[in-house]
């Protein structure tokens, strides 16, 4: 009989770590979608602006980024949201400074990704 006991317990203990390892490892996967989303949605905002490279686009702050193209990828965020910053970086070249924002979890915590790159004249900067 105190066998049996041991074992349910072993069994419960079992079952009770393994669902907190898959609710752990969902939270992890969640969490990497939402940055390879935010990511692409940095990326698409920097593809907008290499568009407009004929007219080059005066250096300031734009809260909304999309307002120089689409970006489909905010949709995949609560409340996504992109900005964008632009500055003399040095001669022609300019430092685009993309910001992506969203909401995230049941409490609503505000997440933000902030991507950097240079843009040229002829292309982005390596």
């Amino acid at each position: 009989m105190l066998d049996l006991l041991v074992a349910m317990v072993l069994v419960g203990a079992v079952i009770i770590g393994s669902y907190t390892v898959i609710s752990s490892a969902e939270s992890s996967i969640n969490t990497a979608r939402q940055n390879a989303v935010a990511c692409n949605a940095a990326r698409q905002v920097v593809e907008n602006v290499r568009e407009f490279l004929s007219n080059p686009i005066p250096n300031g702050t734009y809260a909304n980024a999309g307002a120089f193209g689409s970006v489909p990828q905010l949709s995949l965020l609560d409340t996504g949201t992109a900005s964008l910053t632009l500055s003399t970086y040095r001669g022609t070249v300019q430092q685009a400074v993309v910001v992506i924002q969203w909401s995230a979890g049941s409490r609503g915590n505000v997440k933000r990704r902030t991507f950097t790159t240079l843009i040229t004249p002829g292309s982005i900067a390596p």
